[in-house]
């Protein structure tokens, strides 16, 4: 039986022989999915047995070797506070998507119990972060994989939001999903695919083989979800809002979209990294 420091410098020159970036923080966090001890107790703690199966944490080892995402080998992954169960065939949640978070929750928090309609709606995590930070609000989330959807029923109910969260299986850009909305909604939140399909392959295989191509694809130039903004539109009240998650030198082609749709007073806010990450407009 290895000890916790033999384990973590095993595991760390695997991860490292298969081209993990950061093999040894990976390697850290797989010791600590199965022994609890966080990356700085290691040394402290080193000479412990590993006191796991050897096949489940070598298993999984060898998934991250395969460059299969981190997150998925953990099956839960904090954004915003909270955490998310993740898995193959849903988008894994991302520090960038936090600031569509923080927009949503700065201009409904004084609203007076604000309906949401999240697009694309993935594991739930904007969703569920509006709605465990604004009070009395609740939310319509679309989504049209099986896959996702398993994950975003999964953490809906994990987060007690059953009662304020409705669950709808669609293309949001199909005519009968959006008819069969309602059009009273507060705001309108979407982290939609918009990476250019020439892109992809290019991608780490992290992203390219593993996470589901249709949260990624946004066709040729990676714009074609927004130019179907203004459709949505008219399910806002006057006054709502809607806010776009956007790749990096998207904005002002976005904005210029939004615009010529309808949408008044466009705004841009910017990531942790400076990068102009939403855009969004209002209703009239």
């Amino acid at each position: 039986m290895y000890t916790i420091h033999e384990a973590f410098l095993k595991a760390k020159k695997r991860l490292a022989d298969a081209g993990i970036a950061d093999a040894g923080f990976d390697a850290a966090k797989i010791i600590e999915k199965h022994t609890g001890y966080k990356r700085h107790e290691i040394l402290l703690y080193g000479e412990k047995p590993l006191c796991c199966p050897d096949d489940e944490f070598w298993s999984d080892v060898e998934r991250r070797a395969k460059h299969e995402p981190l997150q998925y080998i953990f099956g839960k992954w904090p954004f915003f506070g909270l955490d998310f169960f993740v898995g193959k065939g849903v988008l894994i949640p991302r520090p960038d998507t936090e600031v569509l978070c923080e927009v949503a929750i700065s201009y409904l928090s004084e609203k007076p119990s604000p309906k949401i309609l999240d697009l694309c709606a993935g594991s739930g995590c904007i969703s569920t972060a509006i709605l465990k930070n604004v009070e009395n609000s609740t939310a319509v989330c679309v989504e049209l994989s099986d896959d996702a959807l398993y994950y975003l029923k999964k953490n809906i109910d994990f987060h007690g939001l059953k009662e304020r969260a409705e669950i709808v299986k669609g293309d949001v850009l199909a005519n009968e999903t959006l008819d069969s909305l309602a059009f009273d909604f507060d705001a309108i939140v979407c982290n939609p695919p918009y990476i250019n399909s020439g892109d992809i392959p290019a991608l780490e295989p992290e992203v390219a083989e593993y996470e589901p191509i249709t949260a990624l694809d946004g066709g040729e130039d990676g714009l074609l979800f927004y130019r179907s903004a203004g459709r949505f539109l008219p399910h806002l009240k006057n006054g709502g809002f809607a806010a776009f998650e956007v790749g990096a030198g998207q904005s002002d082609d976005v904005s210029r979209i939004l615009e010529n749709s309808g949408y008044r007073d466009i705004f841009i806010k910017k990531d942790y990294a400076g990068i102009e990450r939403v855009v969004g407009g209002f209703s009239k």
